[in-house]
């Protein structure tokens, strides 16, 4: 092999590399069938009484921390998912609790916008070109990840027991892929006359749910299995103006 082919194959190769935290995973087959419900609510979390609130989308929002990971992760990228179209139904039970019902199209999160990188702090720094951008999101909403041919939705539904309690704790269920998962956080709030907020942060794997993370090079450069979800949620009462 002459040295120029050589060369020419060693900046395809690194190429290839810098891309591959990027780019779709390789086909490996049909993906294994999941239930299509999900783990089934608790029938208070329905029923249970209280006052309807409104959600407010502009002032809610979800986002999704993704980071590399194995021996070559300098050279792949963290990823920043933003939920747009968050919707849902909260209420404040006459118990003292809260309970929220929200869902967003999969195909609607955004995926590394630079102000929101930005403001992301130092791991989210570095910006990928639009290139990468582009097949990062093919490949999260492809079917060896989230499939969202198939399962176009993610539910999210929370409980919290006492408002007002020193250090309030959400039940939360997280309904993707087709798979339902329950998950115990502790959060934050504020309430005021006719208005409450819930912040907070909740740490996922993506093998709860059935999906593989992104490994290339006998995982020398692959996206880590927990993620880490931070969330607000905005409520008003339902008969205050916005």
């Amino acid at each position: 092999m002459s040295s120029r082919r050589r060369r020419s194959l060693a900046a395809a190769t690194l190429a290839m590399v810098l891309l591959a935290g990027c780019a779709p995973r390789p086909d490996t087959g049909p993906a294994a069938d999941a239930p299509s419900g999900g783990e089934a609510l608790p029938p208070a979390w329905v029923t249970e009484p209280g006052t309807p609130y409104a959600l407010d989308p502009a002032r809610s929002a979800i986002s999704v921390r993704v980071y590399r990971a194995g021996r070559l992760a300098h050279l792949g990228h963290n990823h920043l998912v933003e939920v747009r179209g968050l919707r849902g139904a909260l209420r404040r039970l006459n118990g003292g609790g809260g309970l929220a019902q929200l869902g967003f199209r999969v195909d609607e999160m955004r995926v590394d916008d630079p102000a929101a990188r930005a403001l992301a702090g130092s791991d989210f720094a570095q910006t990928p070109d639009a290139a990468a951008v582009t097949g990062t999101r093919a490949n999260m909403l492809g079917e060896k990840v989230l499939n969202a041919a198939r399962w176009p939705e993610i539910q999210v539904s929370a409980r919290i027991a006492d408002l007002a309690a020193a250090q309030p704790l959400a039940d939360i269920q997280v309904s993707l892929h087709g798979v339902g998962r329950r998950y115990q956080t502790p959060v934050r709030i504020q309430a005021s006359p006719g208005r409450l907020s819930v912040t907070g942060s909740l740490f996922l794997r993506q093998s709860d749910f059935g999906m593989a993370p992104f490994s290339v090079l006998g995982g020398a450069l692959q996206v880590r299995d927990a993620i880490e979800v931070d969330f607000r949620v905005v409520g008003r009462n339902s008969d205050d103006p916005m």
